[in-house]
């Protein structure tokens, strides 16, 4: 147990959950907050939440029995804010943004484990609609100085580096569309398409959010949204790979970032469910903090419709990598999501948030990283923490991945993967429609 300082409150808690990105208004869009308790006993929650300026806008407390989840929005209207989790028991986070009434939807994981150095695989300006945002949270209780280092790819921008003061409890926005953010083009180069590589120069740790989004006028018409959720190391699994999956011809691309300070070679492996490497891409010499972006999969000739990656570097050193995921179908209008691969595997993995209900429905991919099979559940839970059924025996061959859906056509809790080894863990929201943005992926959060 540790004290947490939440605005001008000080609690006593397990390690806080941190939310760079927190919303609520109508031009930006309003966020749902998810939080489960994970421990074998109640949990007090109490959740701070500030404007990016770090003023106290309010604070709630909840009570919350185990394998609970609640769920509540800001009362106060703000553009954008963060917010601060800390609770008595271990707790997962979910995030869950709303554009436009509910027609473009994202999803991120909470921040549990903010880090001096966050590598940002994708971002874009001016490309083709798509534009990003970086949400940067000051974890730590003193000033940190940021600094943000701009990588284009494939000569789409030029590189450059900008440095920010974030004072405690405090979150810097920057938005690629503004003039101030410019640094990114020039008058030749109007277009950036790249990575980002952010460090906090003292020992605050960060916790930080980015979006890609597609922007019609003044409307938003898809957003995506990933997380620095989870620790780095030589090789980042991507569980769900689309490869034009029918009827709706998904397909996904993969924005994979040298995390190292030498030049690295980057290699992407393909895998089916049944664990047999259907395709290899080498990727060499990415510079350090650039990214290599495949932005087409294999093709139905070489592999499935649905399968899995990793993306592994040379002689150890790390990578970073985000998973775009888009509709070429017009049945269901313009569905966009992405997710960031995972490189610490874990035994136990958490669902936040689960919802088969008003036209949603979740699944969870579950990647098994060992040459070797593995077995073990998915145990489904209501939101008041009883448990829902009999739990899902899981078995998943050697370097394979199964796709688990809850055995109720209504449901809304939570769920736990619990395996006999590490995985990486996946999660997907879809809700059927015939416009709008209405598909959200997010890591699981990995003990």
């Amino acid at each position: 147990m540790h004290s947490f300082v939440g605005g001008k409150t000080t609690y006593i808690g397990l390690s806080p959950v941190y939310l760079p990105d927190i919303r609520s208004s109508t031009p930006t869009g309003k966020s749902t907050i998810a939080v489960r308790n994970n421990g074998s006993e109640t949990a007090e929650i109490h959740t701070t939440l500030f404007l990016t300026s770090g003023f106290v806008l309010e604070q709630r407390k909840h009570t919350l029995k185990p394998n609970g989840v609640v769920e509540f929005k800001p009362s106060s209207s703000f553009l954008y804010g963060s917010a601060l989790v800390v609770a008595s028991q271990d707790i997962s986070v979910s995030v869950i943004q709303e554009l436009n009434n509910g027609s473009v939807n994202a999803a991120y994981t909470g921040v549990r484990r903010p880090t001096r150095e966050v590598h940002v695989p994708l971002l874009h300006r001016n490309n083709s609609g798509w534009y990003s945002q970086l949400f940067i949270q000051n974890g730590g209780l003193e000033r940190a100085t940021v600094s943000v280092q701009f990588k284009p790819w494939n000569g789409l921008g030029r590189s450059c580096t900008r440095s920010y003061a974030l004072a405690a409890h405090t979150t810097r926005r920057i938005d690629l569309r503004t003039s101030g953010h410019g640094c990114v083009t020039d008058s030749s180069r109007p277009t950036f398409v790249g990575s980002a590589y952010i460090r906090s120069d003292g020992q605050q740790p960060l916790a930080v959010t980015y979006t890609q989004f597609r922007q019609s006028g003044s409307t938003v018409t898809a957003l995506m949204e990933s997380s620095n959720s989870g620790d780095l190391s030589s090789v980042a699994y991507a569980p769900l790979i689309q490869n034009y999956n029918s009827p709706l011809q998904i397909i996904s691309g993969l924005a994979m970032q040298n995390a190292s300070t030498a030049a690295n070679d980057l290699v992407l492996d393909f895998w089916n469910s049944a664990g047999t490497d259907c395709q290899k891409e080498i990727f060499t010499k990415v510079a350090p903090r650039f990214s290599a972006i495949d932005v087409v999969p294999p093709g139905p000739a070489k592999c499935p419709a649905v399968l899995s990656a990793r993306v592994s570097g040379n002689n150890g050193r790390a990578v970073s990598a985000t998973v775009n995921q888009s509709f070429l179908s017009s049945v269901y209008g313009s569905y966009w999501a992405d997710y960031p691969a995972v490189s610490a595997l874990s035994k136990q993995a958490i669902v936040p948030r689960w919802r088969n209900l008003g036209g949603w429905s979740t699944a969870i991919v579950v990647r098994n990283g060992k040459p070797w099979s593995i077995s073990g559940t998915v145990t489904f839970y209501h939101t008041t923490g009883s448990r829902a059924g009999s739990p899902v025996i899981v078995s998943i061959p050697a370097r394979g991945f199964k796709i688990v859906n809850a055995p109720f056509s209504s449901f809304s809790g939570s769920a736990a993967v619990s395996m006999n080894h590490p995985v990486a863990l996946t999660i997907n929201h879809f809700k059927a429609s015939s416009s709008g943005d209405r598909i959200m992926s997010q890591a699981g959060d990995h003990r």
